[in-house]
């Protein structure tokens, strides 16, 4: 993800350093080789699942997610705003939330959104509060700006909210109903139940070690409350980074105040050609 260049930020609450600096700080760069499902340099696939341990030392955990809204248009421009939201559980389970923005940004239209950087951003300031924990990321994707930040201490970790199908029927084999996680070689994207009788999900570990995955998991299932599987600090980062109707009509009426600016509802082709109730 890289941030786009024709993207203006015009209107700021909160926000610090963007955006960020490009120069890598101390860091390795994290084994991450992606590769499609099927047969890789001629050897099929392999699966091994390994037991998640629930006791052991805790570590804390930031939590990070972005959202953003589109506000509306005015001439060629777009205006949208964004937020993102860090919460960080002590070991001791105590909770702090770093809540960056809303912002209010313009771009050409159909071109660029502040919402990619903003989010870069967030990852990395995640990696400076949380030295010696896990950074968890809502989804699978990473900044490339981050993968230079993170020391050897600090385990990246994200995870989907699309849940896959719940059983293995047509593999021959069943889930286990305790926590796991099954590693998928050689691509390493992961299969993972962080609590008993919770959701299987989609997994991933950034790390610089390819055999810390499993102990990433098992240290994320132990530091930080679980709701049906699903880490509590993540569901808690995606509440306190939505933009509310009420802040969007804020930043409306700020764009007039401050910009002459009045916004308007792009037009939306599929519901002017096919109806309100088909578009």
């Amino acid at each position: 993800m890289t941030r786009h260049t024709q993207v203006e930020i015009l209107l700021s609450e909160r926000i610090i350093n963007l955006p960020f600096a490009d120069d890598p700080r101390d860091g390795e760069k994290f084994h991450d080789h992606e590769v499609e499902d099927g047969i890789t340099n001629g050897k099929p696939e392999t699966y091994d699942i390994y037991p998640l341990e629930v006791d052991g030392e805790r570590v804390a955990v930031a939590a990070v997610d972005c959202s953003n809204v589109r506000l509306g248009c005015a001439g060629n421009f777009s205006y949208e705003a964004a937020r993102a939201a860090i919460v960080i559980r002590s070991t001791e389970g105590e909770v702090h939330v770093t809540k960056i923005g809303p912002l209010v940004a313009k771009s050409p239209l159909n071109q660029g959104s502040i919402l990619y950087p903003l989010e870069a951003f967030a990852q990395c300031l995640a990696v400076e509060l949380v030295m010696e924990g896990i950074v968890l990321l809502d989804g699978l994707t990473l900044s490339n700006d981050i993968m230079y930040r993170v020391p050897r201490r600090t385990q990246v970790v994200g995870l989907s909210k699309a849940v896959p199908p719940q059983d293995m029927e047509g593999r021959g084999f069943d889930f286990p109903k305790e926590p796991f996680v099954m590693v998928r070689r050689p691509s390493n994207s992961c299969l993972v139940r962080l609590s008993s009788g919770g959701f299987v999900l989609h997994g991933r570990v950034w790390s610089h070690r390819q055999e810390d995955i499993p102990s990433a998991f098992s240290a994320l299932s132990r530091s930080d409350p679980l709701d049906m599987g699903y880490p509590d600090s993540l569901k808690l980062a995606h509440m306190f980074s939505k933009i509310l109707p009420a802040e969007m009509l804020s930043a409306r009426v700020a764009m007039m105040r401050k910009y002459g600016v009045k916004l308007s509802d792009p037009l939306d082709g599929r519901k002017l050609l096919l109806g309100s109730m088909w578009g």
